[in-house]
């Protein structure tokens, strides 16, 4: 995952953000970030069973669910309603019986109707996997064009940081019908995991006051190469200002 320049566009009669990320250096002086508040931490999801439909042979729950709050405000119409840019983590945690190993994992996350996850300018997503030993950090600048009538100008816009998988480690897929919802999928070609942990960040924009979300995840176990197991836990949180 590479950045390019790009820029973040404000079009009166859109609702619609578009956010450029160009690469830059991790420790770059002079950029402008976004400034986030404390990291709120929610509540764990409940354990879900991973079961054939007669054996259980594991659990799996969301756990280590974190939400921030920029501290800037914007408005991507006149007179719109004021939005922030939330950052939502989590960790998609999977523990089984011995024997049984990690098949893939799939997961959707959506939030209300108005808000929108943050999109770099060549189609790739603000959703990246948590920092971890085998995850390299990147900064990234960009600028806004704000469009008024018959008028254009750039102005300069907070940076993100952002990361890209460095090692051999689960194929990490998303897709989505939707800019408030998004799907994304984990799927090991070989060396499955007995037990793991997934984790998991994203950058969306929704209302100044607070952001309501969802996330759904459907595991995959297999067991002597045939026999599959399977479960799925779901979560409905708020993300504070």
């Amino acid at each position: 995952m590479t950045g390019s320049p790009g820029r973040f566009r404000f079009t009166a009669g859109a609702a619609t953000l578009v956010a450029g990320l160009a690469l830059a250096p991790p420790a770059s002086a002079g950029l402008k970030h976004w400034h986030f508040g404390i990291a709120h931490h929610l509540a764990d999801s409940r354990k879900a069973r991973i079961t054939d439909g007669d054996f259980f042979s594991g659990r799996t729950r969301l756990i280590d669910n974190f939400a921030s709050a920029s501290h800037q405000r914007f408005r991507n119409k006149k007179r719109g309603h004021r939005k922030r840019v939330y950052l939502l983590q989590g960790t998609l945690a999977i523990r089984n019986k011995s024997g049984y190993n990690v098949l893939g994992a799939g997961c959707r996350m959506r939030v209300p109707k108005g808000a929108y996850i943050l999109l770099t300018t060549h189609g790739t997503r603000a959703f990246f996997p948590r920092p971890a030993n085998h995850v390299k950090q990147h900064t990234s600048r960009a600028t806004i064009g704000l469009s008024l009538l018959h008028f254009s100008i750039s102005l300069p816009f907070p940076a993100f940081s952002y990361y890209e998988s460095t090692s051999v480690g689960p194929n990490v897929a998303w897709s989505s019908l939707s800019s408030s919802v998004h799907n994304w999928s984990w799927v090991w070609d070989d060396g499955y995991p007995q037990n793991v942990l997934l984790g998991y960040a994203a950058y969306w924009a929704g209302s100044a006051k607070h952001l309501t979300y969802h996330v759904r995840c459907k595991v995959v176990t297999v067991h002597d190469h045939f026999h599959l197991s399977q479960a799925v836990v779901k979560m409905k949180r708020t993300a504070p200002r």
